[in-house]
Formats: structure tokens, sequence, C-alpha cells
């Protein structure tokens, strides 16, 4: 629970303290760790590459649905490629040069030819996992790792919920996972880090609203500033938004359901965690990109005709367009929106039922459309990307359905010994 009224909530002045002393603590680790992981030498990761890298940028598994090996390849080869080792170690670690894609990566394993291209714009912090894994083991062992990590972490924040009688958001956090396509987050550690980070923070939410000690705004506040920072640096824009919205949905949770409201509702908490998550998303990038202007020129207007194109432009090939977008999200999620839909229509009476039940809470009812709306929303900001990278950007929706499957299965069951706590103030 949040402290109560007759505690201060939010002080400016210590929220700012904290938050410098978090960012220079976190820059320090990123910049420390994926030094070290630099100085792995790259002859042994080779060898393992050889044996295990992935030779086609994209696999189908599962139906028809891509799994995105081209990240992969990406990951495993940072800091390798011809004459890497003479860059330096500080040069070679903020300039992330890498093999640009898995068909790139197995000419250079081959015959040593194909000049790493500089992927500057993003810390690759998965290769502090990567790189010391590849030293002693092959790419396979590190996608079950990470699917035991993703499994892991989904696990936690599912008792967490449970554990706190939670039990309708937490069997609606399992189903999510069914209606979105999951592939490359559950074997490709750079799309599974923001999922593993979300669902972790999730857990910590619930324990933290639900339990005994009382937590200050400045102290929330200041989580989901650190979940920000280390979304940008483990993440390469996969997923970036479910490290946020998995643990707005625990806050929701955790709040609409608590059995004495606290004097910070439900809109605050979801505002406040949505501005300090995008504060540390930007600062951690710019980060970055300020840390390369010592070896690279034209950084900004890289960053800028990349954040253009991104939004919404077009190569000749891909129109970054409205039709193209509704076609590209459409494509990858028509099969759980149908069936979303229909449930929405086959449960019109209990949910009218429901809603006649609870008070009128707009402060909740709010923060349920804001946290339904979010995954739309970047989508729709980050248009021709979405269009672009469709089959595993479009996952993002997974709280949507989460969302609408735990105000299904709450009208569902207002009788049902499965609701032990009191309704949502929807």
């Amino acid at each position: 629970m949040l402290r109560s009224a007759g505690h201060r909530l939010f002080s400016v002045q210590q929220l700012i303290s904290k938050m410098a002393l978090i960012y220079l603590l976190s820059v320090s680790f990123m910049i420390l760790s994926v030094l070290a992981a630099n100085l792995i030498p790259n002859d042994l990761i080779l060898k393992n590459l050889r044996l295990s890298l992935p030779a086609e940028n994209y696999s189908v598994i599962f139906g028809s649905t891509q799994t995105d090996q081209w990240t992969e390849c990406v990951a495993a080869t940072v800091g390798i490629g011809r004459n890497t080792s003479e860059l330096g170690l500080i040069r070679k670690s903020l300039l992330s040069p890498m093999l640009n894609n898995c068909e790139i990566a197995w000419n250079f394993l081959k015959d040593g030819t194909g000049e790493p291209n500089n992927y500057w714009r993003y810390w690759h912090g998965t290769q502090i996992i990567m790189r010391p894994a590849l030293a002693i083991t092959s790419v396979l062992n590190i996608r079950a790792l990470t699917f035991f990590l993703f499994v892991s972490s989904f696990m936690y924040a599912f008792l967490t919920l449970y554990h706190h009688g939670l039990r309708l958001p937490a069997l609606a956090l399992f189903v999510g996972l069914f209606f979105v396509h999951l592939q490359s987050a559950l074997f490709v550690l750079p799309h599974a880090a923001d999922w593993i980070i979300g669902f972790l923070a999730c857990g910590w939410v619930i324990t933290k609203l639900n339990g005994n000690v009382p937590i200050s705004l400045n102290t929330f506040s200041c989580a989901f500033f650190l979940i920000g920072l280390l979304s940008a640096f483990f993440g390469l824009l996969n997923n970036p938004l479910v490290s946020l919205t998995i643990p707005l949905f625990g806050v929701f949770s955790a709040v609409a359901f608590q059995k004495e409201k606290d004097a910070v509702g439900s809109l605050v908490l979801v505002l406040a965690a949505t501005f300090f998550w995008f504060i540390g998303y930007v600062v951690s990038w710019s980060t970055k990109w300020l840390l390369t202007l010592f070896f690279v020129d034209g950084v900004f207007s890289e960053v800028s005709r990349l954040a253009k194109f991104w939004m919404a432009g077009s190569d000749g090939a891909i129109e970054g367009t409205w039709s193209n977008l509704v076609i590209a999200v459409g494509r990858q999620n028509r099969i759980g929106g149908i069936i979303a839909i229909i449930f929405l229509i086959l449960s019109f009476i209990p949910l009218v039922r429901f809603l006649r039940t609870v008070g009128r809470n707009w402060a909740d009812l709010t923060s349920f459309v804001f946290i339904c709306a979010l995954p739309l929303i970047w989508l729709a900001a980050l248009k021709t990307h979405t269009i672009v990278h469709g089959w595993f950007v479009s996952a993002q929706l997974y709280i949507s359905f989460v969302m609408v499957f735990s105000l299904l299965f709450t009208s569902w069951a207002l009788k049902s010994s499965l609701f032990t706590r009191v309704r949502p103030n929807l």
C-alpha cells in the first residue's frame, strides 16, 4: 500500500535526488558491464558460433509465424568482425560493431570476410549475458536459458497475484499469452528481456502495494524510472512497452481489488508510473548517444532521421500509411482479436450486470482504458516500425487482451468462490 494521507506522499527534492543517484549507479553499471563483456576474447565466442549460429535470418515455427533470428545473430555477434580488435576496448564497447544479419555472420565465420556495422544506437545490454555464455556454450543453450527466464519471471508474477488473492487477474495474465505471437520473445534474448523485466516488475509492484510496509510515491516513481532505464539498456526497440504495461496491470489489479482504498488511487499511480518510465527510457538511450559523440559524427542527426522514418516514413518498398498499419497489426492478431470480440459480445449481459453492481469510479475506469490503449498508441506512434516488424512488435497488445479478459472474468465470477476479494471499482 502507499503511505496514508498523514504521511508525506511526494517530495520533489527527494525524488530528484533519488533519481539522480539511480541514474549514476545505473549508467555506471551499464558502462562497466559492457566493458567487461568486451574483455572476453572473440576466439572463444567464434568457436561456439560456428557450431550453433542460425544460418537464416528468420525461421518459421508454430505455424506461419516468424521467429526473428536476425536479432539473435546481431546479439550474438556484438563486438565481432574484421579488425574489431584494433578499435580498443572503450571504442569497441560504445560503437557496438556487429555482423548485420545471420547470412553476413556466416560468411565471416567461414572465411573471415564481412565488415562489421557499428550499431551504436543501442546499448546492447544483452551482450553482458550473451558474450560470457557464448564463450562456454552454444546459441541453442542460450535459447533454452531465455525460455527458462521468460517462464520463471511469468510464474513469479502469476504466483504473486495468486498469493495476494488476485486470482482472476492472475488467470487473465495467463490467458493473454495465447492471444499474441510470442515466438521471438520465448527464444531470442533481446526480445525476451523486456518481457522478463515486465513480469518481475509486476510481481514487485503487487508485493509492495499489497504489503504491510507502506511504500512512498517517491519510491514507486523511482522504481519505474529504473525500469525504463533497464528496458532501454537490454532491449532493441523490440517490445519495450511490455516492461511498462505488465507492471501497470499489476498496479491496477492491486489498487482496484483492494479492500480499503489508499489515499492515492490507481489513475495517479498509473500516470506517475508511465511518466517516470518514459523519462528513464529516453534518458538511457540519450546517454548512449552522448557517449557515442566522442567517436561518431552526426549522432543526433542520424537519430532524428531514423525517428522520422520509424514514425511515418517510407523508402519506396514500405509506405508508413494507416491502412498498412492496420493490415500489419491485424494480420498478426486477427485470431486473438476475433475471439476477444466474440467473448465480449457473448458476455454482454454479465458485463452490464457487473457494471451496475459497482460504483462509478471514473479514476479506475480511466486507468483501465489508458492501460488497454497504451499498446495501440505506441504501435501507431511508430507506424513504419510496426509495419516493418509487425510479427513481433504486435505482441505488445498482450496487455490489452489481459485487461479485457480480467474484466470478463470478473463479470463472470461475481458469485464464484474464486472471487475472494471485493469487486473492483470500475
